[in-house]
């Protein structure tokens, strides 16, 4: 499971990259499954990064359409207030997404 983590935060980390994202922090989303749970294969990771309206929306839909698959199980965003901003009209946003893929379950 943990290789399984850290190429998903590898591709996270691409993908924020890609947008023009500045990445603040990767960790797991802190879900408790009981020890005694079934493993369903599922890998979660929540990703905070700092991006622009256009860069969000490319990378939902870049993370949306592409092999692995992966689901976006929740999105946070707020504007930050920054002094000076370049372009008032496309505000910088502090994002916050736990994303989900998926891994091979070996019997």
């Amino acid at each position: 499971m943990e290789l399984a983590r850290a190429e998903l935060q590898k591709l996270l980390v691409e993908a924020v990259s890609a947008a023009d994202g500045k990445l603040i922090e990767s960790q797991e989303p802190g879900t408790e499954r009981a020890s005694d749970a079934p493993d369903d294969g599922r890998v979660d990771l929540r990703v905070t990064f700092d991006a622009t309206n256009d860069g969000l929306l490319d990378l939902i839909y870049g993370l949306e359409t592409r092999l692995p698959l992966l689901t976006i199980e929740r999105l946070e965003t707020r504007r930050l207030d920054v002094t000076g901003e370049d372009d008032p009209e496309d505000p910088t946003l502090r994002v916050s997404l736990v994303v989900r893929g998926h891994r091979k379950v070996t019997s």
